[in-house]
């Protein structure tokens, strides 16, 4: 049974930690499939998403608002996500204006049919290996991943009816760096900062639940 269709709906995404605390704005859920089907390494989408404290809950939200892929699948394949720390939406503007760039410099006209962007909850298709280099390599041009996970999961043997059965994954989330906290007090005239380690790399740092549908 070859080529069926995934549709990936967002459920729930909770952080134990969201990274600087002094930030405003929203984060960006980074979603990639892997080797969806035989010829296609990666697909990837994102979508900025507004928490309420360490947690967006989207169960009761539209069709629109919480889809990430509607894709075919075959065989194994994997998700990987990820979540940004709070961008503003100038942040989230100049990343997706510098990214853009970035690919044309590298890809030419290429990068044109390969990318699509908006701000409200908007979809980005690019090569996932452009797309992580570009996260981890912008410094303060692109935004810091502070929880990561994956899942395996296969089109025939995790669904096995042939039309439009749903199952729902919770996968757990790490910090890919360690998080600190950063308290700054004047003493003696002077500014002093501290730091201090609230999320060692490697721990858990929340959860991402999904509904994954197929058809065909």
């Amino acid at each position: 049974m070859a080529n069926r269709t995934l549709e990936l709906l967002l459920d729930r995404v909770e952080v134990k930690e969201t990274g600087d605390r002094q930030k405003k704005g929203q984060h960006m859920v980074i979603a990639t499939l892997v080797w969806p089907r035989p010829l296609i390494a990666e697909r990837v989408s994102a979508k900025t998403l507004g928490f309420e404290g360490n947690v967006v809950d989207l169960k009761k939200s539209d069709w629109i608002t919480r889809i990430v892929f509607k894709e075919r699948v075959d065989g194994p394949f994997g998700i990987e996500l990820g979540v940004t720390e709070q961008m503003s939406d100038s942040e989230i503007a100049g990343f997706f204006k510098f990214l853009g760039s970035s690919l044309m410099k590298v890809m030419g006209n290429e990068a044109e049919d390969m990318m699509v962007s908006s701000l409200g909850g908007g979809l980005i298709k690019i090569p996932f290996q452009f797309l992580g280099n570009f996260i981890s390599d912008l410094g303060d041009k692109g935004p810091k991943m502070i929880a990561r996970g994956s899942i395996c999961l296969h089109a025939e043997e995790t669904w096995k009816e042939k039309n439009a059965e749903t199952k729902t994954f919770k996968v757990p989330l790490t910090s890919p760096d360690t998080i600190y906290k950063v308290t700054r007090t004047r003493r003696h005239g002077e500014m002093q900062s501290r730091r201090r380690t609230i999320l060692k790399a490697g721990e858990e740092n929340g959860m991402i639940e999904f509904t994954g549908k197929v058809y065909g």
